[in-house]
């Protein structure tokens, strides 16, 4: 089943800090996801979703891991540690 697609709020939730927000633009990760196509990537990889079952997870979740577990040579579980 596709991931369910993220929702803007203008007026964002009170009671939640935005992870952009607290997070140094500055650092190496930062600029690298501001440099992928997330949107281009999604659209691409959605045709091989099932239209029934789970709700699928968000394709930048799954290559952000990837990309950190090949960048840092780390195992899925060091990733999700992490």
């Amino acid at each position: 089943m596709k991931p369910p697609k993220t929702k803007i709020d203008p007026q964002g939730d009170l009671f939640r800090v935005r992870l952009e927000k607290i997070c140094d633009p500055d650092h190496p990760l930062v600029k690298l996801t501001n440099r992928v196509d997330w949107a281009g990537i999604e659209t691409r990889f959605e045709p091989t979703y099932a239209e029934a079952g789970r709700p699928g997870i968000r394709i930048w979740m799954m290559a952000g891991r990837t990309l950190l577990q090949t960048l840092r040579g780390l195992s899925e579980d060091e990733v999700v540690d992490q």
